[in-house]
């Protein structure tokens, strides 16, 4: 099953959450760059950053970028040598 993307965005602008019934085409990859305040009063043991990003977006300070370039996944020791290869053959 395809994932369904989660955000909307505007570039130069903050993010927004997918509204019921509508297409969103952007889709968060994993990364994130975050400033300390959006650690603060986290739940305490595993919890869905989701719950952080809906404060951020609620405070207006939620933003993101679109990356065009290449995008590999080495999240696994297996995927670690094809990326290398696709890295180093260009």
């Amino acid at each position: 099953m395809a994932a369904r993307a989660t955000f909307t965005w505007i570039p130069l602008a903050e993010l927004s959450r997918r509204r019921p019934g509508r297409i969103a085409p952007f889709v968060y990859t994993g990364i994130q760059l975050v400033s300390r305040r959006f650690l603060k009063d986290a739940p305490e043991g595993p919890f869905s950053t989701m719950i952080l990003w809906e404060r951020s977006i609620a405070a207006g300070r939620l933003f993101g970028l679109s990356h065009m370039g290449q995008w590999f996944d080495v999240g696994t020791p297996a995927s670690i040598a094809p990326t290398e290869a696709a890295l180093t053959d260009g």
